[in-house]
């Protein structure tokens, strides 16, 4: 039988071990009478398994499950040596998958991924970045530590003798700096000291208000007070009586007072407010920038740390790790190449497929009307080179769908060209065929008798076969892709990122620690 690496190359008798080695024998005879091949395991999802085969949602889940892990045969590898890695989840991110991925075309050249091209697919050996005079790790004589590799309660760390003296000074400061602003907690203070800022802003705005409208206030006071003072005449001024006069007068006067006292209050609150508001502002900017302080002073830690490890700096652990991280980054890179083509095409083909079913619905209705006009010439023969309004008006439409569907099957075959360029092994989908839809020869429909009516009918009718033919290759080829992205890259690509970020995290985080060794060892930093 072939091997997981090979599945889209099973045939049917292979298909029917796969299932009988990982325990559904009982379902082999329903694959065999669909004849399903690997290259329908790969392309089909769960749900159409479970759909077309007529098994149960489980056992189709099985079955992808047992493909993804590489159970029913051989595990297919990547050129992965699982001892160099470590036992990390970048070898079962290599492995777990079981089939090779199909090539592809990026940046002009053809890539794989599979045992086959192990260079050009993730340059796993030819990758491995040691630096010069760089040891491999001592053979473990403890149980291994899980992530580094190298034995628990082994010899304490080497001091580093490499690094640049210069480099261990300026990291010092860095990290004195660092430990100073976030045992100040700059970062969580700043948020709460720029609320309070806005509030104090709010504040400021309305009682500013309120003094401009008491300001406003007083004014017309003061003149209604000033006008009755000097005695400016008001109705039933005489009348009334000087008495009533001097009653509006102390009115007037005692208003303009109660408003001046309001405004004098209103314009120390605002004071107040303008204070405290002019404070918070300096110590947001304070804060801003021991913020900014804090961030530098981490990218000057991250720097340094990358400085300071170029070259021959480093023990032997902190090599070890650095070259499991060197073995992720170009596999990672690689899936995450293949995960852009994949996903390209796949639009691409998807794309085309829409493009195709609204050709097919013209056709079909074109193909309707052409048959309407054959009926009417046959129920009402006309002379020779003749056409009736309503023939014209037939002819007219299903010429103008004719047109629109073959714009679109042209439209289609552009993006099918650039999927099969991307993806060369995408599977059923010839280029001289899909090719074929290009004008599909019923752009020459003329007004005419029975016998060209009847000429354009089998064109029409030609011409849908054709598409139908295509389109469903180009369906089959869809879900192929979309089989291979969620399938088989998403989970790669997932396994591979967080078994990179968990190396990385872990490689730092040593590389801090030499550093820290080296700092306290040069008594700086202090």
């Amino acid at each position: 039988m072939a091997s997981t690496g090979d599945v889209t190359e099973w045939k049917t008798p292979d298909v029917v071990r796969f299932l009988q080695r990982i325990g559904l024998q009982g379902v082999a005879g329903k694959f065999e009478d669909n004849e399903v091949t690997g290259e329908d395991l790969v392309s089909l999802t769960a749900s159409e398994l479970k759909m077309d085969v007529g098994i149960t949602k489980l056992q189709a889940m099985k079955i992808k499950r047992a493909l993804r892990e590489g159970e029913g045969g051989p595990p297919s590898s990547l050129d992965v040596d699982p001892d160099a890695a470590g036992g990390t989840a970048a070898a079962a991110a290599a492995t777990s998958s079981g089939a090779a991925y199909p090539s592809i075309h990026a940046e002009g050249a053809i890539l794989h991924l599979n045992a086959e091209h192990p260079d050009a697919a993730v340059g796993l050996r030819a990758g491995t970045a040691r630096r010069p005079g760089a040891g491999a790790a001592p053979a473990p004589s403890a149980p291994p530590h899980p992530a580094l590799g190298v034995p628990i309660g082994a010899a304490p760390m080497q001091a580093p003798a490499a690094i640049d003296a210069a480099l261990v000074q300026a990291y010092g400061q860095a990290i004195a700096t660092i430990t100073a602003l976030e045992g100040d907690q700059v970062a969580l203070k700043l948020p709460a000291a720029k609320e309070r800022l806005r509030a104090l802003t709010q504040n400021f705005a309305e009682e500013e208000k309120k003094v401009y409208a008491l300001k406003t206030e007083l004014e017309k006071n003061s003149t209604r007070y000033s006008a009755l003072d000097g005695g400016k005449w008001y109705p039933g001024k005489y009348l009334l009586g000087k008495h009533r006069h001097q009653n509006k007068v102390e009115q007037a006067q005692a208003k303009a007072s109660d408003t001046q006292r309001k405004l004098e209050a209103a314009a120390g609150c605002c004071e107040v407010t303008g204070t405290k508001l002019a404070a918070q502002q300096a110590l947001v900017t304070e804060l801003e920038g021991k913020v900014g302080q804090l961030a530098a002073a981490k990218r000057a830690e991250a720097d340094l740390l990358v400085r300071a490890f170029t070259g021959a700096a480093g023990d032997a652990h902190e090599n070890a790790i650095e070259g499991e991280v060197g073995r992720l980054a170009p596999q990672l890179e690689q899936v995450r190449t293949y995960k852009t083509t994949y996903a390209r095409a796949y639009e691409l083909i998807r794309q085309a497929r829409k493009q195709l079913e609204q050709a097919q619905s013209l056709l079909e209705s074109s193909s309707r009307l052409a048959g309407i006009d054959v009926a009417s010439n046959i129920i009402r023969p006309r002379p020779a080179f003749t056409n009736t309004r309503g023939g014209v008006m037939v002819d007219v439409a299903k010429r103008a769908q004719a047109r629109q569907a073959t714009a679109l099957c042209g439209a289609a075959v552009q993006a099918v060209v650039q999927a099969k360029t991307l993806i060369p092994d995408m599977p059923r989908v010839e280029l001289t065929q899909i090719r074929a839809l290009t004008g599909m020869g019923i752009m020459d429909i003329m007004f005419d008798n029975i016998v060209t009516d009847v000429i354009v009918a089998q064109k029409i009718r030609k011409a849908l076969r054709q598409l139908e033919s295509q389109l469903a290759d180009v369906r089959y080829a869809e879900r192929w892709l979309e089989g291979w992205i969620s399938g088989r890259i998403d989970a790669d690509l997932r396994q591979l990122e967080a078994a990179y970020a968990a190396k990385k995290a872990e490689l730092d985080a040593y590389r801090k620690q030499l550093m820290m060794q080296a700092v306290q060892a040069a008594g700086g930093g202090r």
